[in-house]
């Protein structure tokens, strides 16, 4: 199955390959040496490990069930301050405990980056042809910016790869209009926003679009416009009212 698999979509394989090895150099080379060269991404590496401490301190300098969960709470809080920044407070506290080095919070967007381009070829292939894919995928991989934000410690990066997700999800929708693809976008782009509060222009573009469509496409059908509209914005503030309710 995997001879046939190879050779089926060996072209695929072999410019991923191909595409994941010279993106690898670009964003890995010395990225340990290069450092945290601003004073915010020092302030994110400072929270970050604040509430490793906080943690630790809950879990193993704690007594009692009761201030356990009082410490796990204020741990919650740190994280939860700034409600744009929690997923990427949340992940690069987790691989801070796991490798205790300033530099690997470079990593994870590095990493991320990498999944983001994957990410973006294969919508291109799977919507349009392997042409496209290839395309939009060296466009968005050698762009400067992006290729600057991959190798610092800023939330861009993990943004950047929910972001492509809940493109994917919400072209699934244009292709078969199910309402679970549309409320996955939704979802994926509101949990996107716990990484970067810029994502909520993305949010204006799909309600633009939709409205172009009603007024094109569906025959300005105002129920289904706002059926779809309703579905991707509750969808979106689930992830929100989710931690909303964790925190109280």
């Amino acid at each position: 199955m995997l001879r046939k698999i190879i050779d089926q979509y060996w072209r695929e394989i072999l410019f991923l390959v191909f595409l994941v090895a010279v993106n690898v150099i670009l964003r890995f080379y010395k990225l340990a040496q290069s450092g945290l060269w601003s004073t915010d991404e020092f302030a994110y590496y400072i929270l970050c490990q604040n509430v490793i401490y906080s943690f630790r301190k809950a879990i193993f300098f704690t007594t009692g069930i009761f201030f356990k969960l009082c410490a796990l709470q204020q741990t919650l809080q740190l994280l939860t301050q700034y409600p744009p920044k929690f997923g990427f407070y949340l992940v690069n506290s987790i691989a801070l405990a796991l490798f205790n080095s300033h530099s690997t919070m470079l990593f994870t967007s590095a990493i991320s980056s990498l999944l983001t381009i994957v990410t973006v070829f294969l919508i291109g292939k799977k919507f349009f042809n392997f042409r496209i894919g290839v395309i939009a995928s060296v466009l968005f991989s050698f762009s400067l910016f992006y290729l600057r934000y991959s190798r610092n410690g800023f939330s861009m990066g993990l943004a950047y790869l929910f972001l492509v997700l809940s493109v994917y999800y919400y072209l699934c929708f244009l292709q078969n209009y199910r309402l679970k693809n549309l409320a996955l976008s939704g979802f994926i782009l509101g949990i996107s926003f716990f990484f970067h509060a810029q994502v909520l222009l993305f949010l204006l573009v799909i309600l633009f679009v939709e409205l172009l469509c009603s007024l094109f496409f569906y025959h300005k059908d105002l129920v289904t416009f706002l059926k779809r509209i309703t579905v991707f914005v509750s969808a979106f503030f689930v992830p929100l009212a989710i931690l909303e309710e964790t925190i109280t």
